[in-house]
């Protein structure tokens, strides 16, 4: 598996988003909104509180694919990305 940081754009989409809630400029939430208006990317959570995830969410009608709550290990995070992609390729 290859990982890189990059600019997302509309243009340009990943295979995968992996977000932490506190993600600079904008946050997390406000990143998946913009995500979710040109593009079906699987998006991950890194954070401290999926709850505190779920209620900036409600109402949006948006749900992530995955959380991975703090701590975390390299590993998980890595599996869980696997698991998610793997599971986006099914659908």
């Amino acid at each position: 598996m290859r990982i890189r940081k990059r600019r997302w754009s509309c243009e340009r989409p990943a295979d995968l988003a992996l977000l932490d809630r506190h993600t600079p400029p904008l946050g997390g939430v406000e990143l998946f909104k913009r995500i979710r208006q040109c593009h079906a990317m699987p998006v991950v959570f890194l954070t401290a509180s999926a709850e505190m995830v779920q209620k900036e969410l409600l109402g949006t009608g948006l749900e992530p694919q995955g959380y991975i709550d703090v701590p975390y290990s390299f590993r998980r995070v890595v599996k869980q990305v696997e698991a998610v992609l793997a599971a986006s390729k099914r659908a």
